[in-house]
């Protein structure tokens, strides 16, 4: 999921993790700066709202998070074992993430996605420098994925928030900016 990172180069510990989740998050939340919550709800032409988007990127904050405590990444976007093997594409994961989430109220998103936030940077906190270079199967989660954690950090935290902060960017120029 990570496109045009600004990092060249992998962390090489913990704390660079850490300011790396930090920095690119408070970049994430700054382009929700002056929206009302109307704005936040409005939906582009392809559907999908900032709260749309706020809903997604929490849906992919939780499982870094899950696989740390030894959970499969099924466990947390809510799925059943059988439901999450039946997926054939990121695509189509996301899709359901939108239709589960789309109605719900925004202070609900919000609120989800502080906490899912805030578990995650937890989560990172309690790993050693040499944790980040475990399988993810190492944490008993997902036995047959043996990426190493630092690079599911990356795609689901980090690097996810650059790739959404460009999104949501956009559509805030495309909807208000321009009169949308």
């Amino acid at each position: 999921m990570a496109a045009n990172l600004p990092y060249v180069n992998q962390p090489r510990s913990v704390a660079d993790v850490l300011s790396r989740i930090h920095t690119t998050w408070s970049e994430l939340v700054g382009t929700l700066d002056g929206l009302s919550q109307s704005q936040l709800v409005e939906a582009d032409p392809e559907g999908w709202s900032i709260k749309d988007h706020l809903a997604h990127i929490t849906a992919w904050d939780r499982v870094p998070a899950a696989i740390m405590r030894g959970d499969r990444q099924h466990v947390a976007f809510g799925l059943d074992e059988g439901a999450y093997e039946r997926i054939d594409s990121v695509d189509q994961l996301n899709a359901i993430i939108y239709e589960r989430h789309r109605d719900r109220a925004l202070a609900d998103v919000q609120a989800d996605m502080q906490q899912a936030h805030a578990d995650l940077v937890s989560a990172v906190e309690k790993l050693s420098d040499a944790d980040l270079d475990r399988a993810i199967a190492d944490f008993g989660s997902d036995p047959d994925d043996t990426r190493p954690l630092r690079d599911k950090i990356e795609g689901d935290s980090y690097g996810h928030y650059v790739e959404h902060a460009g999104w949501l960017r956009q559509l805030r120029h495309v909807l208000f900016e321009q009169g949308g």
